[in-house]
């Protein structure tokens, strides 16, 4: 009798575990849904463009997983790149095209953007697509300045504070200084161009490609005491920056 029951007992035991396997066997058999994004090509080339053109580019965006994809976001890097998404919910297998168009207005030289796009893919949430290619500019001027401001200053009252300020022609054809606009508390020369405090000037003054001249700047703040914002606006021919300025800002007397 007591023989009967143990082995009752035990086929009991054995049944209990042989299900509970059998049940974790099946939870493991059991796929968790969730979405996955792929996305060709990974990146565009759109070749070699004239500075000024709008190549167009596309991608395909597809759910390769097997519940619904939700794409959240389609964000270009820069504000040259406009993209536009087909659909923003995916079925399990369907696709989506992408569609973005480049403006190469003042680009020149290798061109490297991307568009970064968001979805609630738990494994990949964020994936980012490449626009690449080259923009040929036409011959034109430019001008850059070795330094735009001059941050935090802390002047006595009446004090003055000095920068020479290195003005170029990284262009190609001869740059024309065509205005030059100082704020109150602030003056300049460059060659024999003088701008006093509060004025503007338009002076006649060339750089040639790869010319440099020296910009002497005096900030001079129009206060007796506390915070202060100095602004030198230099006005060109550049196409890219036909308008570039020097900041200066600050405190006087604290």
């Amino acid at each position: 009798m007591r023989q009967s029951r143990l082995v009752s007992l035990l086929a009991v035991i054995s049944l209990v575990v042989l299900l509970a396997a059998s049940g974790t066997a099946l939870c493991e058999d059991i796929p968790v849904k969730q979405p996955k994004i792929e996305a060709t090509p990974a990146s565009f080339n759109f070749g070699e463009v004239k500075e000024g053109e709008k190549p167009a580019v596309k991608y395909t965006l597809k759910n390769t997983g097997n519940a619904d994809l939700i794409i959240y976001e389609a964000k270009p890097s820069c504000g040259c790149t406009v993209a536009n998404l087909s659909s923003k919910k995916l079925a399990p297998g369907a696709t989506a095209t992408l569609e973005a168009v480049y403006n190469s207005h003042n680009a020149s030289g290798a061109i490297h953007k991307t568009i970064n796009v968001s979805s609630n893919d738990p494994k990949t949430p964020n994936i980012s697509l490449g626009i690449t290619g080259t923009v040929k500019a036409e011959p034109a001027p430019d001008i850059m300045l070795d330094a735009f401001n001059a941050v935090n200053l802390k002047l006595a009252p009446g004090k003055a504070e000095t920068r020479a300020i290195r003005v170029s022609n990284p262009g190609q054809l001869d740059l024309s200084i065509t205005e030059i606009t100082a704020s109150q508390g602030i003056t300049a020369r460059i060659a024999d161009v003088y701008v006093e405090a509060g004025k503007t000037v338009k002076p006649s003054l060339v750089i040639k490609p790869g010319e440099t001249r020296v910009l002497d700047i005096t900030i001079i703040p129009n206060t007796t005491g506390g915070n202060f914002q100095e602004v030198l606006t230099i006005r060109s021919n550049s196409k890219r920056r036909s308008s570039v300025s020097f900041v200066a800002n600050g405190v006087v007397g604290g």
